[in-house]
């Protein structure tokens, strides 16, 4: 299973997360360039389930 996650950052960038869970490991894979985070989740297999989440909220 992969997990999407967006997150906005203090300085208003925008980070993309991506979680893959394998047989004994959960892998992180922290992307800051909105374009390969795109292209990264066009080249998941099609037959993976994937979870977006959506982004989170700054709180003031």
């Amino acid at each position: 299973m992969a997990r999407i996650k967006k997150t906005v950052l203090a300085n208003r960038n925008v980070q993309t997360k991506f979680k893959l869970r394998c047989s004994r490991y959960l892998y992180t894979l922290v992307v800051d360039d909105a374009e390969k985070a795109e292209k990264l989740k066009q080249s998941l297999p099609p037959g993976m389930d994937v979870k977006e989440i959506g982004a989170s909220k700054l709180k003031k």
